[in-house]
Parts: C-alpha cells; sequence; structure tokens
C-alpha cells in the first residue's frame, strides 16, 4: 500500500460503501419483490434495465444498479429464479493491468470489511488473485481484484442459501 501521504483519491471511498454494505447483510434478505423494493429504497438504490433483456430463458436476471454513489463504478443486481440473490458492484476500474489505485481500493475495502467482520475467509488457495470471503447473517461479502489485462475490483453481496440451491442444482447437471 502506498504511504498515507501519496494515498490515491478513491470514489467512491471504502467508507461510503460501508453503509451499503451493512444494509445489505443487517436484518432479513429480501425473498419477496416488494421486500427487495423496500430495502433498496432504504438504501438509495435504483434499479436499472435487464441487462440481458433478450435471455428470457435464464434462471438469472441482471439489472443494472445506481447505488446512489458518486464515483466511478458499475453495479447489478441478481436473481435467481425470480428470486433476489445479490448485489455486485465493481470499482476503481482501469484499462491498465496492475492499477495502483485498484490495488489500494482493494486493500482498503478489504482493511474496512475486515474491521467490521474480522479477517476474511481465502476459500480457493489455488487463486493467483487471492479472494477475500465474509460470512455473516447469511450472506456471503465476497470481494475481488482483477488486475491481469485491466484492473477493478470486484465487491459482491449475496444470500447464501439461494447461492447453496444453486450450486446444488448445477452440480447435479
Amino acid at each position: 500500500m502506498p504511504p498515507p501521504d501519496s494515498s490515491p483519491s478513491l470514489s467512491p471511498g471504502p467508507r461510503d460503501l460501508m453503509p451499503i454494505v451493512q444494509g445489505l447483510v443487517q436484518g432479513p434478505w429480501p425473498k419477496t419483490e416488494v421486500e427487495r423494493e423496500v430495502l433498496f429504497g432504504a438504501l438509495g438504490f435504483v434499479s436499472g434495465n435487464n441487462v440481458d433483456a433478450e435471455d428470457h430463458d435464464s434462471p438469472h436476471q441482471m439489472m443494472s444498479l445506481d447505488l446512489g454513489l458518486p464515483g466511478k463504478m458499475v453495479s447489478f443486481w441478481d436473481t435467481y429464479r425470480q428470486q433476489f440473490l445479490s448485489v455486485c458492484t465493481h470499482l476503481y476500474g482501469s484499462l491498465n493491468a496492475q492499477d495502483p489505485v485498484a490495488q489500494y481500493g482493494y486493500e482498503a475495502l478489504q482493511a474496512q470489511l475486515s474491521q467490521l467482520y474480522g479477517a476474511p475467509e481465502r476459500p480457493w488457495d489455488d487463486e493467483d488473485q487471492p479472494v477475500g470471503m465474509w460470512r455473516c447473517n447469511g450472506r456471503s461479502i465476497t470481494l475481488q481484484l482483477f488486475d491481469r489485462s485491466d484492473s477493478t475490483v470486484m465487491l459482491t453481496i449475496e444470500d447464501l442459501a439461494l447461492a447453496s440451491i444453486i450450486e446444488a442444482e448445477e452440480a447435479a447437471h
């Protein structure tokens, strides 16, 4: 991580993202569309269009999402068989491999999440780029840094129960 006096400015800042993470982790996970809309309204999210509107047969559907924060990010929310599955955002993107701003953003987010939820799990030891995962209240919080050809930090909050169902269905095929 760069010395404090040369730290890059991140937008949105990791501290700005923590109320969103906490809002998605605390309380019950929405089981209905109305409950999801209430949660999104409370968090200041604005749902957008279906990302792949032509693929109606897929059990996965992904919609664009505005998290209501300033800065450069691309966010989505996802369903599986019409059930709310996850919120995912890509932050600090750069067209450069191993971008120091993306690396700094990853480290700063990991520090904030670790402060709230403890040390991350490292579920896949064989990964070139380590994945940090925290589990809390039936949710997984996953933080990944991708920086081989370009750079981005991906933060995902997902319902563990529904993710387990998907994993079992995929393993059965």
